[in-house]
């Protein structure tokens, strides 16, 4: 998961923050983790990701900005395009390094995200699908248990069995979500290695969810 950038029909390099392929996640926001932590739940996956959520609650993160879509390369150029095949095959430190050479946006530099901005992440999905009318129980299941309605998986409907385009499967203005693994930093840096989150497009959704996160 890599941060910032712009699409459209001329302009493919990157503008500024208020581009309308960024989404800002405020965790500063009251309430912003109520969903899920005044959720309760028997089942022992919900169970410990709501206490996931608290840790990262507790890390005080402050507000960051991520694509609303995976990534893509044109020549040595990230892009952020949709249309495109996802820049997959590449390793964390080629992503690293990547982000090093792409240049600020309004004096913000890229990085990749962390565990910690990604599990927020999901926190804001969840948040935004109770706004639009889901109960949180389905919200928090779908992300948690099962993720078939919100990304593509090989079950999905009209699966394509490989990688979809970028851009593809919105939901709440994300896209991209699963189809491909998201590489995340540990915020620990002193620990080292890298997590792989989120499931992608050979595996089942419930095997996967978007939840799924391993070191």
């Amino acid at each position: 998961m890599i941060g910032f950038g712009k699409f459209g029909k001329r302009n493919l390099g990157i503008n500024s923050l208020s581009d309308n392929c960024l989404a800002i996640i405020d965790p500063t926001q009251g309430g912003f983790y109520d969903n899920v932590l005044n959720y309760t739940s028997e089942n022992d996956d919900i169970r410990a990701f709501i206490e996931a959520i608290r840790e990262v609650q507790d890390a005080r993160l402050s507000p960051f900005y991520r694509p609303t879509m995976d990534p893509s390369l044109e020549g040595d150029n990230v892009r952020f395009k949709k249309g495109n095949k996802p820049a997959v095959g590449n390793s964390f430190n080629f992503w690293k390094q990547k982000a090093k050479e792409m240049p600020a946006v309004e004096g913000r530099k890229w990085r990749l995200g962390t565990e910690y901005q990604y599990y927020t992440f999901l926190v804001y999905l969840i948040n935004n699908w109770v706004q639009n009318g889901w109960d949180c129980k389905t919200a928090i299941e779908a992300v948690v248990l099962n993720s078939n309605e919100l990304g593509h998986y090989w079950n999905s409907k009209d699966a394509k069995h490989d990688f979809e385009e970028t851009g593809s499967r919105e939901v709440c203005n994300i896209f991209d979500l699963a189809n491909t693994c998201k590489l995340l930093a540990c915020s620990n840096e002193e620990a080292g290695g890298l997590w792989v989150a989120g499931g992608y497009y050979d595996v089942n959704s419930s095997d996967c969810p978007l939840a799924d996160l391993y070191l």
